[in-house]
């Protein structure tokens, strides 16, 4: 007897659930998710799940969905796909640094497939592109902390690291090259001694940076290996920024300072400060470091008073000028 009412106890509460017997209540309607933006008219175009009016799934509520999913790996990844995670609700576009397509974007706390072969900066979905800044890697379905960028961007940085390795010099010594010749991935062991041979022995890299600095015939020692590195973390054809000094700073920018006539790239950077990958810092050898850090008081104190303006390769604000 005690069988009995217990089962039919556990019947009539399962019952209560379903909407007295009579099917589910709005799908998924009862779950909150923490940050998911509230639906508004306008999210009826996002665009995983289709819109009320669909009778599907909102928005919000088809992310959710979408995490449980994919967080209990019944669907493999497709090869040469990422599987990433959209923290809240973000644009679409239309191309790399083109046009938010209208009435379309992506639903937060949503899990998705990008094309693994682009990036750092902005990702092939199949509706269109979305910027790396607003996405997050999710192997195995665990959303990172980290933006999809900033792990790119870190990866590269670390093989970079191995080609220009810390202490080593950014020259070509002993090896006398015709003016104008690019030597952007000669490392030697020997000081290039500009005060004896001034820049005889540097490496020149040009790039895409030679047009916005064209008061020089080419570019070489710390400022061709800022522009190097640029262009080998985002891609010669990544469309470059201006940015004022009291922009936000995002590792790969380029720090161009005017008194000190030097330049360096944003290896990365914190709450507490900053770290620098650089050549030359000296002025005497094209040494090449990777380890410089301040405390921001220490960088205001030092250099961040001298900063002229930041280049960029992120996605800018309406503000900024292209250079």
């Amino acid at each position: 007897m005690r069988q009995k009412r217990t089962a039919f106890l556990l019947a009539l509460a399962l019952c209560l659930m379903l909407g007295g017997c009579g099917g589910f209540p709005e799908p998924l309607g009862f779950l909150t998710w923490p940050g998911a933006v509230p639906q508004t008219e306008n999210d009826t175009g996002l665009l995983l799940g289709p819109g009320v009016e669909d009778e599907g799934l909102p928005g919000a509520e088809w992310g959710v969905f979408e995490m449980m999913r994919h967080t209990s790996v019944q669907e493999p990844q497709d090869e040469g796909f990422l599987l990433v995670y959209v923290p809240q609700r973000t644009p679409l576009y239309d191309a790399p640094y083109g046009e938010e397509i209208p009435g379309r974007a992506v639903a937060g706390a949503s899990f998705l497939q990008v094309d693994a072969g682009d990036g750092p900066l902005w990702f092939a979905y199949k509706e269109g592109w979305l910027y790396g800044e607003d996405i997050c890697p999710a192997p195995g379905g665990v959303p990172e902390e980290r933006s999809l960028t900033a792990v790119q961007v870190e990866e590269r940085f670390l093989r970079l690291e191995e080609k220009f390795p810390e202490g080593a010099y950014w020259n070509h010594m002993e090896k006398e090259l015709p003016d104008g010749v690019e030597s952007p991935f000669s490392v030697t062991e020997t000081p290039c001694q500009h005060s004896r041979y001034d820049q005889l022995f540097c490496n020149q890299y040009n790039g895409s940076m030679l047009a916005v600095f064209d008061q020089f015939d080419h570019l070489c020692q710390c400022l061709g290996f800022a522009c190097l590195l640029s262009d080998q973390l985002f891609g010669e054809d990544a469309p470059l920024y201006r940015l004022p000094e009291d922009a936000p700073l995002h590792p790969g920018d380029h720090l161009r300072l005017r008194e000190y006539e030097h330049s360096v790239i944003v290896r990365e950077m914190d709450e507490e400060g900053l770290r620098l990958a650089e050549v030359n810092a000296g002025y005497e050898d094209c040494l090449i470091s990777w380890e410089r850090e301040f405390t921001w008081q220490e960088w205001d104190d030092l250099y961040g008073w001298d900063v002229e303006y930041i280049i960029s390769r992120y996605l800018p604000s309406p503000a900024a000028e292209a250079p």
